[in-house]
């Protein structure tokens, strides 16, 4: 959000540096950034809308919620057994799947600044060889790199990720994500999608452009009431 909806920052790159750690530390956060840390932080604790009318008064009483969109993307590898079991040897099995592992738990999340601690093994060396290749192959001024912090990750595991980015690098992370996979594997197929959604919709889900269109618990509970009737 204090990004901004640009590839380029709304504010100095250094500045959102300082947020960023002022909220790891939980120290005071740079006065411009003040209602937007504080419209977050109220975001848990709205009231669940009964009515539509109740959600339209809260995009008017919260606009930075309304009006803010972030990118949400979820991607991984597809067809895994596919993949792995193509080869007849067990080493060549375990390289496959070893290879999988480390792209979903260690280059996905490097992407986001993040050193993996797995195994006792030290990442570090690779992280830096993953962000030099996202900063390379989709170019941005700052890098594409410095968009992304470790807390936008949700989860990384299983083969798959879910995270959420500034709203103008959507496309651009779906696309890095699928092309580190076949980059490294050759052949794993993969695929990520990702969608722009407004800061008060990971609250209450889906939400209409015009908010009084937007099928609401009132329509539905008309909806029951009329069928048991």
């Amino acid at each position: 959000m204090a990004w901004g909806d640009e590839k380029k920052p709304q504010h100095d790159l250094s500045v959102l540096q300082k947020m960023h750690q002022a909220l790891m530390t939980g120290e005071e956060v740079p006065e411009e950034f003040q209602a937007l840390v504080d419209a977050v932080k109220q975001l848990d604790n709205l009231p669940f809308p009964k009515t539509v009318d109740e959600l339209e008064n809260l995009t008017k009483q919260y606009p930075i919620l309304w009006e803010s969109k972030i990118g949400l993307i979820y991607g991984g590898a597809t067809k895994i057994k596919q993949y792995v079991f193509e080869e007849s040897k067990l080493p060549d099995i375990r390289g496959a799947s070893g290879l999988l592992d480390r792209i979903n738990l260690v280059d996905l999340a490097a992407f986001f600044n993040v050193i993996p601690q797995l195994s006792n093994c030290n990442y570090s060396i690779q992280c830096q060889e993953v962000r030099k290749w996202l900063n390379e192959n989709f170019e941005n001024e700052p890098n594409f790199s410095d968009a992304l912090i470790p807390e936008l990750i949700i989860y990384s595991t299983g083969g798959n990720i879910l995270a959420f980015c500034p709203a103008a690098f959507v496309d651009d992370l779906a696309n890095a994500i699928e092309k580190r996979y076949t980059e490294e594997t050759l052949t794993a197929n993969s695929c990520a999608v990702g969608e722009r959604f407004r800061i008060l919709e990971t609250r209450f889900g889906l939400l209409k452009n015009n908010i009084l269109e937007t099928f609401w618990l009132e329509k539905i509970s008309k909806r029951v009431s009329k069928y048991y009737c």
